[in-house]
């Protein structure tokens, strides 16, 4: 599989850096004392298009590619788990609403990454459609507003998939399987995307 595009998220590695590796651009910001981490790791096509790139925390990071006929905006998330209270959850949301508004209003933003969060399957207004896994949390609920106040659309929602190319993490010994990874991109930009499934 040829990965033009990567977010990653816990990385927990020692160092932030930006750094070539073959092919591959490797962005990244660590956590405190070693904890969370967020990075991003792009094909040379994307790498040597790099004209900007934000390290908000160590659970947000935006880069900005150079792009036609508007820029690309990628924003790489990782949301507290369920744990985590209420405060820390609006701190990260807080992060993430900054982001864009460092953009254009004609560019196009993509967030992306562990958000801890289940929406649930079936139709929830025009962010969440038909084809999500599970039973809707509150974290899910959260995201779920986050999306309706900024024009976003849950794009793992939206094409029909075997539930095994729809789950992004599967706990212990298998004994549950979740969605709780997507990609949002605005309302206005759904229509390209043309597929979005998973290769836990």
């Amino acid at each position: 599989m040829k990965l033009e595009i990567l977010g990653l998220c816990e990385t927990r590695w020692p160092n932030s850096g930006d750094f070539w590796s073959g092919n591959y651009r490797m962005i990244h910001f660590q956590g405190k004392n070693g904890q969370c981490g967020v990075g991003v790791v792009l094909h040379k096509t994307w790498g040597v298009k790099v004209t900007n790139y934000i390290i908000y925390s160590e659970r947000i990071i935006m880069i900005q590619l150079e792009a036609e006929p508007n820029d690309l905006f990628i924003i790489q998330v990782y949301m507290p788990t369920s744990r985590a209270d209420d405060e820390e959850i609006e701190e990260v949301y807080a992060g993430i609403e900054e982001q864009p508004k460092l953009t254009k209003g004609k560019d196009n933003v993509i967030i992306m990454g562990d958000w801890n969060a289940v929406v649930g399957e079936g139709i929830d207004g025009r962010e969440v459609r038909k084809y999500g896994l599970g039973q809707k949390n509150v974290r899910g609920d959260r995201l779920i507003e986050f999306s309706r106040e900024n024009s976003y659309v849950i794009t793992n929602t939206l094409f029909k998939e075997y539930k095994r190319r729809r789950y992004t993490w599967k706990m212990p010994g298998d004994t549950g399987r979740y969605q709780i990874d997507y990609i949002l991109v605005k309302n206005r930009f759904k229509n390209q995307v043309k597929s979005c499934k998973t290769y836990p």
